[in-house]
């Protein structure tokens, strides 16, 4: 499928090291249990996902260019914006194009009412919703979107997140 396709340009590799993360950081009495500071280690899964913001909103500044211009002048100069937003505009722009070349028509994944229609797509955002659910993350997240929030929001704010 060609979305498959397209996030394994930003996911190549992703399940050795999350495998090889498991085995040497977060097994018990590990490197990352004698590391931190924490006692109760596993109490972090919960504390931590619930004080996430959600992605759209924690990129809100680059995903948005009203929200760019509320961003203080140093720090629109800083390293992590100045060259953050050539790349994140460079990755939209990427998906933008993806989404016209496959978004749509007779086997495209959005239907001209700009409603998610290609079954792959729709059961990959329900898993992205389920995940989030399951991983009690606080996001706002949910399959009831447009496929421009789709493609513009979401997708944009996971690729740029990788």
């Amino acid at each position: 499928h060609p979305l498959r396709r397209l996030l394994s340009i930003f996911t190549f590799g992703s399940i050795f090291v999350n495998l090889q993360a498991m085995h040497t950081l977060i097994g018990p009495r590990h490197v990352l249990h004698r590391s931190t500071p924490f006692v109760q280690f596993e109490d972090l899964s919960e504390v931590v996902p619930q004080n996430l913001l959600p992605l759209t909103e924690k990129h809100k500044a680059l995903l948005k260019d009203e929200e760019w211009a509320k961003l203080p002048s140093k720090v629109q100069e800083s390293p992590y914006f100045s060259d953050g937003k050539l790349l994140f505009d460079a990755e939209r722009k990427l998906l933008k194009d993806f989404r016209e070349l496959y978004g749509y028509g007779s086997m495209g994944m959005c239907g001209s009412d700009d409603k998610i229609t290609g079954p792959e797509v729709a059961g990959f955002l329900n898993e992205l919703v389920a995940e989030n659910a399951h991983s009690h993350y606080a996001s706002s997240l949910h399959a009831n979107v447009t496929c421009t929030e789709f493609f513009e929001e979401i997708l944009m704010s996971y690729v740029w997140t990788v």
